[in-house]
């Protein structure tokens, strides 16, 4: 008896998982770091895979984001201090990691 032949269709298209053509730089940064780890190379070159993990833009956002929560929580007092930490904790370093690709 003779083998049938099966016919493999890909599934649709996950709309969900596209990337923005905005954030190629870095869709293509983490997919060359994610191959560099699989193959090995963090140990090997260790000192460049952790340059190419850091983004000023972004530290130097995040870090601006630190010292206006440390200021706004030396100035307040009872419940103020959950509003800075869903001020500057949460929503400002959100708006550090949703902005930095777009800028690339």
């Amino acid at each position: 008896m003779k083998p049938s032949a099966t016919t493999i269709a890909a599934p649709p298209a996950n709309k969900a998982l596209r990337h923005d053509p905005m954030r190629e730089a870095i869709v293509r940064r983490m997919a060359t770091l994610a191959a560099m780890r699989v193959l090995g190379a963090d140990v090997v070159w260790r000192t460049r895979m952790t340059r190419m993990l850091d983004d000023r833009p972004t530290r130097e956002c995040i870090r601006a984001q630190h010292l206006q929560y440390y200021q706004c929580v030396s100035v307040t007092n009872g419940v103020e201090p959950a509003y800075c930490l869903s001020r500057h904790a949460l929503e400002g370093v959100n708006a550090c990691m949703s902005n930095l690709p777009a800028k690339r």
